[in-house]
């Protein structure tokens, strides 16, 4: 009878210092799982699941050799802190949805213009920066253009690698170039080419806007937005 009080007594005290405290736990980070912060799901729910056994393990033996609760709750904590606090850190790190995770901007206002912006006008046209604004002045049949060398690679992808404590998601970025610009356009003539990136072909027109877009297979299909406010 005192042997079986005794096991009683031992299972009651791993309950409450081991069982109660690693599922409480362990069921609130694994319902915080984020895909940035943690990555893949199945590693997370793996390292979780290692680390509760590892914890109930730790406990019971504890708690069978010592017999005390505090020293069971003390080992429950530690192995629970070292298994689930990099979850926790990584999950303060995770970037809000939306949210861009680096910007490069270039602007007109940097006296190098010239080392990175190459004009080209032919007789009666006029390109020029003003007031940090590209200015292109052209009479009908004549050409001006700027070619705007990008960089080879997206400067997301040449900061820093994130540390091994970040945020999961953010060791392998993935980088979504975006070239944006505002124009106003003043047409006399048919068609007037905004800007050709690549294959990529904008052209203003009385009507809106023509686009030829590349295809995968090497061929070009052209679309048109018929609304008049585009060109302005």
């Amino acid at each position: 009878m005192q042997t079986w009080r005794r096991h009683t007594a031992s299972a009651v005290r791993w309950a409450v210092s081991g069982i109660l405290p690693t599922v409480i736990i362990s069921g609130a980070v694994t319902m915080s799982y984020h895909p940035v912060a943690h990555g893949g799901q199945r590693a997370f729910l793996a390292s979780i699941i290692l680390t509760a056994l590892a914890t109930l393990v730790a406990a019971a033996i504890v708690t069978w050799l010592s017999g005390s609760v505090a020293w069971s709750l003390a080992a429950t904590g530690m192995i629970l802190l070292a298994g689930h606090a990099l979850h926790v850190v990584r999950l303060g790190q995770a970037p809000t949805p939306g949210v861009s995770i680096a910007h490069v901007r270039e602007e007109f206002l940097s006296t190098e213009i010239a080392q990175r912006w190459q004009f080209t006008a032919e007789d009666a046209a006029e390109v020029s920066v003003r007031d940090g604004r590209l200015v292109i002045r052209t009479l009908p049949g004549m050409r001006a253009f700027v070619t705007m060398p990008l960089p080879p690679r997206p400067a997301a992808l040449l900061l820093p690698r994130p540390r091994w404590w970040h945020a999961m998601g953010l060791r392998r970025p993935s980088v979504t170039e975006e070239l944006r610009w505002t124009a106003r356009l003043q047409l006399r003539n048919q068609f007037f080419v905004v800007a050709m990136i690549d294959r990529l072909l904008l052209q203003g027109t009385p009507y809106g806007l023509h686009l030829t877009v590349p295809q995968p297979d090497g061929s070009v299909v052209g679309h048109e937005v018929r609304q008049a406010s585009v060109a302005d």
